[in-house]
């Protein structure tokens, strides 16, 4: 009996998986650069606000 007719994980079903699950990483990976450059985008707007304010405020 070849191996081929035993095998519990067919190379279809592992390489169907690993692009459904690299797709989810994908998303959620850019949904975390989107957030790092709001943030990062955010502080730049809160330096600014700083640099007009006096040493008196």
């Amino acid at each position: 009996i070849a191996f081929n007719e035993l095998n519990p994980f067919p190379q279809r079903a592992i390489n169907s998986k690993r692009s459904h699950h690299f797709q989810i990483i994908r998303a959620q990976l850019e949904e975390l650069e989107n957030e790092k450059r709001k943030r990062k985008s955010g502080s730049a707007d809160n330096i600014k606000s700083f640099d007009y304010m006096s040493e008196e405020d």
